[in-house]
């Protein structure tokens, strides 16, 4: 016998439409306890839309039960997508589009939509554990229509959920284990179903069956036994169940999160370098006519396609820590647009603030996200990462390094800080209370998006040439007759197209002289030593 969960409909009906701008690019990955360096759950996802337009804004949200930290995209008619958040239960959940469904799917009459958006909401604002958003999503299927078929993933310190469910009613959800490592992009996930199960790792509708069979999809080898049921070779659209535009990379990424898994087990840094994946180095690896890697090729079913690519929005790996308090334990690697050419930033789980350049920006009006020289808008962290990876797009070779060794630096230091950080936030913790410990955590958090900010709106005028790449000073020394010497500095402009522009100024010095010298718009320091020696020479900032 089929079994379901009892549920009780709440007073409150969340009404939503689906925006028409959603794409099938998204990519969710869970890896249990037993899979990682240090014994804890992490989660990933990344969110895409209609071309990479939806502008993201990082948020902190109190309006529920709960509070949570998340990014959602800013619409052209001032609502917004809910797009990935961790409450402060250590409750995290994102969704994907189910792209290859069959067709023949009826909405029930009489039945209100429920947004994909409206549900990551929903269960962040009251969750209390994965379990928990799984129960609360049904909850809100019992005698309604999801618009849209989709899937959730939901993770907390513990464990994981996937739930899968079709517009017309049939769901079915799956526990994550500690020897889990699972990832989704836009088909369905989930075969067999463990009928057999007591509730304590699978759940599903009373129809999960019935629906196939009434409509001569499924029929059972033996009347009345479920076991050679199907979930996705049951409701999959065929044509799209076994292409590689939905399963390139969700098994790319399996393969290298498994190979970490059994050397010494996944790492954050191993774990970005996942997301960011373009397959270089194996027969998978493709560049388009400007040598970029960086985009699609081809079109669903069978086209050609990364976890990071160019209609990504935002991303994020969550580490769930539980040998500490939750606070500092749990931290969000959040990262603008496409990881690719973006960096990852840490935000721990009492972050109640951030920057103004991360709650800017609006959606793009038109195809804007491979026109680095568009007139986008350089306040927006969103807009001003996304003007960078159009601009490596066309230039990819000789302008990625660059921002490629930008990145690094900024991660590594994070990496670096991390244990020195964090052990200052337990300090203040214990002695000032949770709150104190997450303003702590907030600030440093806050000085890294900021430090990323900035080095963006650098490197997008160092790489457009309207201010030098590199500047390099140097001196020469004459020997004069008696103490006197010609000093000669030389400060070089060096720019991305490899233009080089050089300033010069030329002064009478006294032997070991120490100054500060005026070349075209920089201060020059330069210490002399002996007749013609220079002991130093650098830039005054």
């Amino acid at each position: 016998m089929l079994r379901r969960i009892t549920t009780i409909a709440l007073a409150t009906i969340l009404v939503f439409t689906m925006s028409a701008s959603t794409v099938f690019g998204c990519t969710t990955i869970f890896v249990g306890k037993n899979k990682t360096f240090d014994g804890s759950v992490m989660y990933a996802h990344t969110e895409e839309s209609d071309n990479g337009l939806d502008a993201q804004h990082f948020v902190y949200n109190t309006a529920g039960t709960y509070s949570f930290i998340g990014s959602q995209a800013a619409l052209s008619n001032g609502g917004s997508e809910l797009a990935w958040g961790v409450n402060e239960n250590q409750v995290s959940i994102s969704n994907n589009i189910i792209a290859s469904v069959r067709s023949g799917f009826v909405n029930p009459s009489g039945t209100t939509a429920i947004s994909w958006h409206g549900i990551n909401r929903l269960v962040l604002e009251e969750a209390t554990s994965a379990r928990h958003g799984i129960e609360l999503i049904t909850d809100r299927l019992n005698n309604r229509y999801y618009v849209g078929s989709t899937m959730y993933m939901i993770a907390d310190a513990n464990e994981g959920w996937i739930i899968e469910m079709l517009r017309a009613g049939p769901w079915v959800a799956k526990r994550l284990g500690d020897d889990d490592i699972y990832a989704m992009g836009n088909n369905m996930t989930i075969g067999e179903i463990d009928f057999s199960d007591d509730g304590t790792n699978w759940l599903w509708s009373d129809n999960v069956v019935t629906y196939a069979m009434d409509r001569g999809w499924y029929t059972p080898a033996v009347p009345g036994d479920f076991s050679d049921f199907n979930w996705k070779n049951t409701y999959n659209n065929a044509n799209y169940l076994n292409g590689e535009w939905y399963n390139l990379r969700v098994r790319e990424a399996g393969r290298k999160l498994n190979e970490a898994a059994d050397s010494g087990g996944v790492t954050v840094p191993l774990f970005m370098e996942t997301m960011r994946n373009n397959y270089y180095g194996t027969p998978l690896y493709r560049v388009d006519a400007n040598g970029s890697p960086l985009v699609t090729f081809g079109s669903a079913p069978t086209g050609h396609r990364m976890t990071s690519t160019e209609d990504t929005d935002m991303q994020a790996i969550v580490h769930f820590r539980r040998n500490m308090p939750k606070e500092i334990g749990t931290v969000s690697w959040m990262s603008l647009a496409t990881s690719t050419t973006s960096p990852f930033m840490p935000y721990y789980l009492g972050a109640t603030e951030f920057p103004v350049e991360y709650q800017t920006g609006v959606r793009g009006t038109s195809r804007m996200k491979l026109a680095w020289n568009s007139n986008l808008d350089i306040n927006s962290a969103y807009w001003t990462q996304r003007n960078i990876f159009g601009f490596l797009h066309a230039h990819y070779d000789a302008a990625f390094p660059i921002v490629k060794s930008a990145w690094n630096k900024l991660e590594q230091d994070a990496f670096d800080n991390q244990a020195r950080i964090e052990a200052e936030a337990l300090k203040i913790h214990n002695s000032d209370g949770a709150a104190a410990a997450s303003a702590f955590l907030n600030g440093y958090s806050n000085s890294i998006a900021t430090s990323a900010y900035s080095k963006a709106v650098v490197l997008l005028k160092q790489l457009t040439n309207q201010i030098p790449l590199d500047v390099e000073p140097s001196a020469f020394v004459t020997k004069l007759n008696g103490n006197k010497n010609e000093l000669a500095v030389n400060v070089k402009e060096v720019y991305f197209n490899g233009e080089e522009i050089n300033f010069n100024a030329t002064v009478i010095i006294d032997n070991n002289s120490v100054g500060t010298y005026d070349v075209g718009d920089y201060k020059v320091y330069v210490d002399t030593k002996g007749n013609t020696q220079i002991r130093e020479c650098f830039i005054v900032k």
